[in-house]
């Protein structure tokens, strides 16, 4: 199966999940997350604006923004291809629609975020397989962004959110594509190379 194809198949499933099933499930991941000690300790989380079926963050926004710790959002730039960062304090009145009407930061209402400031990331993604392969969107921003921040000698824990039918058994890979430390489920924590802690293989 192409990545295309992939993508297609586990999009599919996600977008037939009710309103009331993501937000259901949303808040077990973030429960789970929340648990983390190296969530609980950062002091700059990246994370992302959630849209569509997405695994939804505005909870996690609002928890990390109320324990006083460092938002950061990404922002697609095109030319040349890659993510600008950017702190968020207010959502509500930083945010704009970008590309596919995802949410970004408003560069005029934000502060830049450095890389080397964030000590923990939450990553989208379509489909994740037991290795810790991603599957995204197709356009190549967060392989490139993942690649920058492995290149930190003290890079920080990459934890991808996603419902437990975006589980694969296994994502096509080219040399480009980045990989997450765990992948947060409603049903577990998959910690990449350790316990799978209560997921299945997919």
């Amino acid at each position: 199966m192409t990545k295309s194809e992939l993508r297609q198949r586990v999009l599919a499933r996600r977008d037939a999940l009710s309103p009331e099933q993501i937000r259901e499930r949303s808040a077990r991941i973030q429960e789970r997350l929340l648990a983390l000690p190296c969530v609980r300790s950062a002091t700059c989380i990246m994370l992302y604006a959630s849209y569509a079926s997405e695994v939804r963050t505005e909870g996690l926004i609002r928890w990390a923004l109320a324990e006083h710790k460092q938002v950061v959002l990404p922002k697609v730039r095109r030319e040349p291809k890659g993510l600008l960062l950017y702190k968020v304090t207010a959502p509500d009145e930083q945010l704009e629609p970008g590309p596919r009407n995802i949410p970004e930061p408003m560069p005029e209402r934000c502060r830049p975020a450095s890389i080397e400031e964030i000590n923990f990331v939450v990553a989208p993604g379509v489909a994740f397989d037991q290795r810790g392969v991603r599957l995204g969107q197709g356009g190549g921003y967060y392989d490139r962004f993942l690649a920058r921040l492995r290149r930190r000698s003290d890079h920080p824990p990459v934890a991808g959110a996603a419902f437990q039918l975006q589980m694969v058994e296994s994502v096509p890979t080219e040399p480009h594509d980045a990989e997450v430390d765990m992948i947060v489920t409603e049903e577990g924590i998959l910690r990449v190379g350790g316990p799978a802690d209560g997921l299945d293989s997919g």
